[in-house]
């Protein structure tokens, strides 16, 4: 297969070529065309010559001797010359050396007027030469076969070989042919440095993409320019990237799902071998605490089930009319023992007369249940937990968004979206993009609140802000995830807010039924 290289040089040789064979047949016939009509100019203008020279000659004595001049002339210009006075009796004819009796006729041809004084006083004929004559034009046509015109003779001598005319014309050509052989050497040298300019970073980038289908995601490709091949690099070491952060988002999520899953199924085993060698007595709490580990264990496969479906965009929401106040006081209930047992205050701030949302009960029951729970852990013993709700508006929305980013241009980034600033915008959420009206529901806490660089990371699979908070005290680090997931899901945006000392707060929206 030829290379591109090949093909652009080939196409720049063809290019110039083509154009240098135009130009030389152009030029070629404009030259000579140009060249016959200067001849035949200068022709023209000899012919002139001689009628002035008549004039003079008849001014200064009539038409004597006239014939020994015309003879004279006829030779110098090759043809046959005849002289007629005003009347248009012929007085002199170079075929007549010896004189004319004056009564002929003038002939038929080709003449011009002799003028003296601004009068014309005769005309002088312009006839080809007689068989067998010669005058200058004669000796340099060599001997001619039958008279011809000073014209004819001119248009021969352009085309005579060896004449000086045709020496001019064969230089000329010489010339174009050079001028075109050095166009089309220059044209393949610029050719085949202009095609390694453009082949050379297409090499580079097949051999870079070669490498990472082969498993290198570290490949990049530098082109130190501003054109397309550039847009075609810096789209290559995007996609490079964006399969690098894939690859080690997968292995990340491989050895967190093998992590979470290692330490339950060790305490099971520990706990089932020390009862099976009778070293650990089998009692009711014992069992419980097992039950514990299995209960965990059935959460995180389907908190991962539920996170890989809905990534998938493959989740099944049974969507319909959701009393949202219903739902959030039935979640407070669930959670309220744990909170009590905590000594956490539990608060609602729902306001009457909310509007339905439309909603998966279960799934939305799923979201508030993981911000609960998420809240209980990170809140101290004496501190509150508050659930509020809110009909908005899209210009309500837009205002409040607009506060949210004055505070994180203020202290850094104060609130957190999924896909927060300095991630893929394809994942960057704001509930400025929702129709209204829609519902916003808040879960925020008295915690300890969450830094910048935690916050921005806080909706990631596995994560945990307490890098040392033993599993007694954790969930599966994925609630958050989920919930994030299941609100894109239903349509609406997910997001948080916090301030190191001040708590937490995290905001999700939903569509209002029949909007």
């Amino acid at each position: 297969m030829r290379s591109m290289a090949f093909k652009l040089a080939s196409g720049f040789t063809l290019v110039a070529l083509v154009g240098v064979l135009i130009v030389a047949y152009l030029a070629n016939r404009f030259t000579t065309t140009e060249f016959g009509n200067y001849l035949e100019g200068g022709g023209l203008a000899q012919e002139q010559r001689v009628a002035d020279y008549l004039a003079g000659q008849y001014s200064s004595g009539g038409w004597r001797g006239v014939s020994r001049v015309l003879l004279s002339l006829s030779q110098w210009i090759g043809e046959r010359l005849v002289v007629a006075d005003a009347s248009g009796r012929v007085i002199a004819d170079s075929a007549a050396p010896m004189g004319v009796s004056g009564t002929s006729a003038p002939p038929q041809g080709r003449s011009l007027p002799i003028v003296v004084d601004g009068k014309s006083v005769g005309a002088l004929y312009f006839l080809p030469a007689p068989q067998g004559s010669t005058g200058m034009m004669g000796h340099m046509l060599g001997p001619q076969r039958e008279g011809i015109s000073m014209m004819d003779a001119m248009r021969q001598l352009v085309n005579q070989a060896g004449s000086p005319e045709r020496r001019f014309l064969d230089a000329v050509n010489h010339t174009l042919w050079i001028a075109g052989a050095i166009a089309v050497a220059v044209a393949l040298l610029l050719g085949l440095v202009i095609s390694r300019q453009i082949t050379a970073p297409l090499h580079r980038i097949a051999s870079a993409a070669r490498k990472v289908a082969g498993g290198d995601f570290s490949q990049r490709v530098e082109i130190n320019s501003k054109d397309e091949l550039a847009s075609v690099a810096e789209a290559f070491n995007t996609m490079a990237a964006s399969l690098a952060q894939n690859e080690q988002q997968r292995k990340q999520l491989l050895s967190d799902i093998a992590h979470e899953l290692k330490t339950p199924l060790s305490i099971i085993q520990g706990n089932l071998e020390a009862m099976m060698d009778g070293v650990m007595e089998a009692t009711p709490d014992r069992l419980a605490s097992l039950r514990e580990e299995t209960l965990l264990l059935n959460r995180l496969v389907t908190d991962l089930r539920d996170l890989s479906l809905a990534e998938a965009g493959q989740l099944h929401l049974s969507l319909e009319p959701v009393d949202l106040s219903d739902l959030v006081r039935a979640s407070v209930a669930g959670v309220q023992p744990r909170a009590e047992e905590n000594r956490i205050r539990l608060e609602l701030d729902l306001p009457e007369g909310l509007p339905m949302v439309m909603a998966d009960r279960d799934r939305l029951g799923q979201v508030l249940r993981n911000l609960l729970s998420n809240a209980l852990r990170y809140t101290p013993p004496g501190g509150a937990i508050r659930v509020s709700a809110n009909s908005r508006q899209q210009s309500a929305v837009s205002g409040q968004r607009l506060a949210i980013v004055a505070q994180h241009s203020a202290l850094g980034t104060r609130s957190a979206e999924p896909g927060t600033p300095g991630k893929d915008p394809a994942h960057h959420s704001s509930p400025i993009a929702h129709r209204p009206p829609f519902l916003e529901v808040t879960v925020s806490d008295t915690g300890s609140g969450m830094p910048p660089e935690e916050l921005q990371r806080v909706f990631d699979r596995f994560y945990r802000v307490d890098k040392s908070r033993a599993r007694s005290s954790g969930g599966t680090g994925l609630g958050l995830s989920v919930a994030k997931q299941l609100v894109e899901a239903h349509g609406g945006r997910i997001w948080a807010e916090s301030e190191p000392g001040h708590g937490s707060a995290f905001h999700f929206t939903l569509p209002v039924a029949g909007s």
